[in-house]
């Protein structure tokens, strides 16, 4: 029978390595290595800032001038889309056909117009009309026009 071998306990060829300061742990010899290395003189720590010429110009002379809040423009808005505006239950219903139409994608944390506007990217072809309805400022201040079927509720 032969002899058994002795099992190895991690490191190659049988060898332990020992510490030189005695300790016994691989944290000390970690922290001896840190405390032989050369102190560093303060001076050695500060950063070097590459010596930069400043040159002054003469300040020009500065206007002040107050911004005026942008206005928004009127868009004529055309005659069909004012007949739909004029008959909201009508325009009501298709919004919801355009809300719960899942060829447009879904329309979760967006409003109608985000929704249009997506779909029209990625040419889905969504409705000219609705577009043209959500587009309009009386629609953009109206949240049941301007939102989706289940905005209330999520």
């Amino acid at each position: 029978m032969p002899p058994k071998s002795k099992k190895s306990t991690g490191n190659r060829g049988g060898r332990v390595a020992k510490p030189t300061n005695g300790a016994s742990n691989i944290k000390s010899h970690f922290v001896q290595r840190k405390i032989n290395r050369p102190a560093e003189s303060k001076d050695t720590k500060q950063k070097s800032v590459p010596a930069v010429d400043v040159i002054e110009s003469p300040s020009p002379e500065v206007e002040i001038v107050e911004l005026q809040p942008e206005r928004e423009v009127e868009i004529p808005v055309p005659e069909e889309v004012q007949s739909l505006l004029a008959q909201k239950e009508m325009l009501l219903h298709m919004l919801k056909d355009f809300d719960l139409n899942y060829q447009y994608g879904p329309c979760v944390g967006l409003s109608r117009l985000e929704r249009w506007q997506r779909a029209m990217k990625l040419d889905l072809e969504p409705p000219e009309i609705l577009g043209k309805v959500l587009t309009v400022a009386q629609v953009k201040s109206d949240s049941e026009l301007r939102e989706a079927l289940w905005w209330p509720t999520l």
